[in-house]
């Protein structure tokens, strides 16, 4: 297999292979910059081809070939997984496009550890014990922010497991 460039030519070595992965790799991150993740995507996808072309070209005889084949191997498995995530928020991106627009930005940006967040602060001001009232407001001030913080938590929550609904559907 041969790193092919994106006019057709054909790379046969290793360091030109691992160059225009390189490229690739740079373009895939402006694209990210512009949020165009589909086209991201494809360049992750491009460079993880051009990185595994190097390494199916290299043939290490010394150890600094070797320590070459090792980099080589960790650029594409890196290429790979980025590819991934750009997949992933291309079709989170196309799923939430016709709801309203506070929802698909809450969608668009909800995080696990918002939500984990909120859950260990609810837990926190629920139980005035664990931080020894250090903070000085009474205990039903207390449980009043820490309730807030659970119903918070468990409103984000829902919005977290919709969006990975929502992205799993997409990819179907």
């Amino acid at each position: 297999m041969h790193a092919t460039l994106r006019k057709g030519r054909v790379i046969n070595d290793y360091q030109t292979s691992k160059l225009v992965g390189d490229y690739f790799v740079e373009d895939a991150e402006k694209d990210l910059e512009n949020k165009l993740y589909k086209k991201a995507s494809t360049d992750y996808r491009s460079a993880a081809k051009s990185y595994n072309a190097a390494l199916e070209s290299l043939e290490p005889s010394s150890h600094e070939e070797r320590i070459y084949q090792h980099k080589l191997e960790r650029l594409a498995k890196n290429a790979i997984i980025s590819g991934k995530k750009a997949h992933r928020m291309a079709a989170l991106y196309r799923a939430t496009e016709k709801t309203i627009p506070p929802i698909r930005r809450l969608l668009r940006r909800i995080k696990g550890r918002h939500v984990l967040s909120l859950f260990i602060f609810s837990l926190l001001f629920l139980v005035p014990n664990i931080t020894g009232r250090v903070i000085g407001l009474k205990s039903s001030l207390f449980s009043i922010f820490g309730v807030i913080f659970f119903f918070l938590g468990i409103f984000l929550a829902y919005f977290l497991v919709k969006k990975h609904i929502l992205i799993n559907q997409f990819l179907k």
